[in-house]
């Protein structure tokens, strides 16, 4: 519905068109998404979160996370996919990045059960699509079942910066990442967290270049034709600390304004510095970092800061990308930085796009579904 895939749909007897199209054989297949064709199109929830090392993610934090901003009672939209990207799901010191302990399952479980509960008992369920972590940087995809069956050729990346890099265990800053075909479309996401304080732009700026080219991010070889880029980016305003009253008195009267004008991601993108080529929403909500925990109140010994970013880029000729909403999620208190979501809507078929097509001779689709994974390790001294 909604213009998208109406994956809800069913025969009556629970079954879904997929369901019944995939039953039938691949000529069905086919029928079915060349009738689909003009409005195919899938919607994406889209949030990014430095959780400050939260422990046992409970029920009520994960339902805050997924919610969009979204009241209890209120309208909850549908989506055929979430991607969470977290950062800090572990202490940062020298530990946590010699052990790149996988702490995955206390994030993928709850979501899971979260994302599933509500759904009726014919309905298709979520299912984990994607997991990657390195040391906390955490990327997790779920997709409901019809749109999981489209996924194919999954590759995950890691890539390392910062504190580690140079003994080869990666690094407290980096890069998760996955690529993926999703409906013959060229799909990337990347799980993003630069390095840490005002003064360390150019350490930003280097290692976004760093993740750039090892992952040939948006280049002709990797043949990207939609990027997702979320996390915590680390750019800070310019005010320095001694101006904290005056940044704290333009939020207390939400002059957004005027603190995006003193804004160095906006300020490197401006001058081409970094992220070329990709597109973010516009900026309404406040800032999203230093918080004390346990409150919307600023921290006093940082500026504030819009660390928390989600930004994408796509082919227009081949896949149009919607963005409904981008906000922050005020009801999270117990991170020193408040989450950052988004709705997106991909549509996969614009209008100068050709029909999906089958081999004269088979009669198989042309991208055929191959649930193959491959794992590409990425440190200091590797490439692509």
């Amino acid at each position: 519905g909604g213009g998208g895939i109406d994956i809800e749909a069913t025969d009556g007897k629970g079954r879904t068109a997929f369901e019944l199209a995939l039953g039938a054989g691949h000529t069905n297949v086919l029928k079915i998404l060349n009738e689909l064709r003009a409005r195919a199109s899938i919607k994406i929830y889209a949030t990014t979160w430095n959780c400050n090392a939260a422990k046992n993610p409970d029920h009520l934090m994960i339902s805050a996370l997924l919610s969009g901003g979204l009241e209890a009672g209120d309208h909850i939209e549908q989506y055929g996919m979430y991607i969470i990207a977290l950062q800090e799901t572990v202490e940062l010191n020298v530990s946590s990045v010699l052990k790149n302990k996988d702490i995955s399952l206390a994030w993928e479980q709850p979501i899971l059960h979260k994302l599933n509960e509500s759904r009726a008992e014919k309905l298709p369920k979520f299912q984990l699509v994607v997991k990657k972590h390195l040391v906390g940087m955490l990327l997790l995809i779920f997709a409901l079942e019809p749109i999981r069956v489209l996924i194919s050729n999954i590759q995950l990346f890691k890539i390392g910066v910062g504190a580690g890099k140079t003994i080869g265990v990666g690094g407290n800053k980096g890069a998760v990442a996955a690529r993926f075909r999703f409906w013959g479309r060229n799909i990337m996401v990347l799980n993003c967290h630069l390095p840490a304080h005002q003064k360390a732009l150019k350490d930003r700026n280097s290692a976004l270049a760093q993740i750039w080219k090892k992952l040939n991010v948006m280049s002709p070889d990797s043949k990207d034709q939609v990027v997702l880029c979320l996390g915590d980016f680390n750019y800070r305003l310019t005010y320095n600390i001694k101006e904290f009253k005056q940044v704290e008195g333009l939020i207390h009267n939400h002059q957004i304004g005027s603190l995006l004008e003193n804004e160095q991601l906006l300020q490197e993108r401006k001058q081409g510095k970094v992220l070329q080529g990709f597109q973010e929403g516009k900026i309404s909500f406040l800032p999203t970092f230093k918080l004390e925990i346990g409150s919307s109140k600023y921290n006093n010994k940082r500026v504030p800061a819009y660390c928390d970013r989600i930004l994408w880029s796509n082919d227009t000729k081949v896949s149009l990308v919607q963005q409904h909403w981008y906000r922050c999620l005020e009801r999270i208190v117990s991170s020193d930085h408040k989450p950052v979501s988004s709705k997106f809507e991909i549509d996969l078929y614009p209008s100068e796009s050709k029909h999906l097509e089958t081999s004269s001779k088979s009669g198989s689709l042309t991208s055929p579904i191959d649930h193959s994974y491959s794992e590409i390790k990425l440190d200091s001294t590797s490439t692509p």
